[in-house]
């Protein structure tokens, strides 16, 4: 049974730039909705270059969405900052066709699983992810499924009731569209007619088929699948139907058994999902660790704290200040990084070499009459010896 445990697989219709595709053909797998809000004090230009993107290509905008002040658009992926209330962040939105969009941005050598782990290290929170399996042939008839669920023999736990649309034209009753919905406040799985849709809007479309069956993840449960799908080996196409397994079965009506759960599984179903292990969703912390916070402290605070300090003039108050204020927010999962580090001799010794170098390398320049720090900290940090670490402790090193 695969866990999605906190912590990759894109083939796309439209370009391949994404994960592992174990999934058969013709059937296509990938990420088709993905917002992110970095919560940490990032400008609107810093998290357009962490995207790998170019400024002169956004339009800036003095109005947003989402309860975001200001905007920037690029075709559809649009950045959002100046939230109306504290600690908003900067919040990343790419639809559809942004996603499909960011595929040729970022060029061939582009991956959905390399660009998540690219995010891990930072304060984040996904908002939003749709994964989505693409169906050239009609392996599922979305009218049969509905029928079938209007008799009873859609089982969906904790679920209630779903949702049909269809479309039609007035003229000749041709149907020009259909959707059936399942899910919940934090899950959707829609299966529709995305040939219709797409000439509906007027555009074209080489495939004479195309169902699209995909799940809209929120909020908790979208941050637990990204963390998921960042892990080696992973694969969109296995997950969307893992998850399917995990939530919906179509049954065989028994004629006189009336429990549900006992009934077969409809034999297009099992086609369907094939060989696929149920996913047990588990939340699994991310371990968080003294050398992480190092890192972070490192990389986004020491410029401000360093500023804080010469404006000041008063390093021992300023010190003593962040103790005093620190400690109050301290909890249990901090006090037990710190017993982790202190009974990790190696690691303290690793860390407290890297400051003494740091320190030192500064000593060095300021009396030469340079404050620059030559040291980088991104290279010499642990990275020489965070295999040999993890290989001498068997656990994975978090950065």
């Amino acid at each position: 049974m695969h866990e999605i445990n906190e912590v990759n697989a894109v083939h796309t219709p439209y370009a391949n730039r994404g994960y592992v595709n174990t999934i058969e053909k013709p059937m296509n797998a990938c990420v088709d909705w993905f917002e992110v809000t970095f919560r940490e004090e990032f400008n609107f230009q810093k998290i357009i270059a962490l995207l790998g993107m170019n400024f002169d290509d956004f339009t800036v905008r003095d109005f947003g969405k989402h309860y975001y002040k200001q905007s920037a658009v690029n075709g559809k992926i649009m950045i959002l900052w100046d939230g109306s209330a504290d600690n908003m962040g900067v919040h990343v939105e790419m639809s559809g066709q942004g996603c499909r969009q960011y595929e040729l941005i970022r060029g061939e050598s582009f991956t959905w699983s390399d660009f998540f782990r690219e995010l891990l290290p930072y304060d984040i929170k996904v908002s939003r992810m749709d994964l989505a399996l693409d169906d050239y042939t009609g392996i599922l008839n979305i009218r049969r499924m509905y029928n079938l669920a209007k008799k009873g023999c859609l089982l969906v736990p904790r679920v209630n009731v779903a949702k049909y649309i269809e479309t039609i034209d007035l003229k000749t009753g041709e149907t020009l569209g259909q959707t059936f919905y399942i899910g919940k406040a934090n899950w959707i799985v829609r299966f529709y007619d995305k040939l219709q849709e797409r000439l509906g809007k007027g555009l074209e479309c080489e495939h004479s088929f195309w169902n699209r069956y995909e799940i809209e993840m929120k909020n908790e449960l979208a941050t637990n699948v990204f963390k998921y799908l960042c892990s080696e080996g992973s694969d969109v196409g296995y997950f969307v139907k893992s998850f399917m397994k995990t939530k919906i079965d179509y049954k065989v009506k028994h004629k006189t058994d009336s429990n549900r759960s006992r009934w077969k599984t409809q034999p297009f179903w099992e086609k369907f999902l094939n060989d696929v292990e149920d996913i047990e969703f588990i939340k699994k912390e991310v371990p968080y660790t003294v050398e992480k916070s190092f890192n972070w402290i490192d990389k986004q605070v020491l410029g401000t704290y360093a500023m804080l300090d010469i404006a000041i003039g008063d390093s021992e108050l300023l010190n003593q200040y962040s103790r005093a204020v620190g400690r109050q927010k301290m909890d249990r999962q901090k006090e037990n990084a710190i017993r982790e580090f202190k009974n990790n001799e190696y690691l303290q010794k690793s860390l407290r070499e890297y400051m003494y170098q740091v320190v030192d390398e500064d000593r060095k320049e300021r009396n030469k009459g340079i404050s620059k720090v030559l040291v980088s900290r991104d290279t010499k940090y642990l990275n020489a010896d965070k295999k040999a670490f993890a290989a001498a402790n068997n656990k994975d090193f978090y950065v």
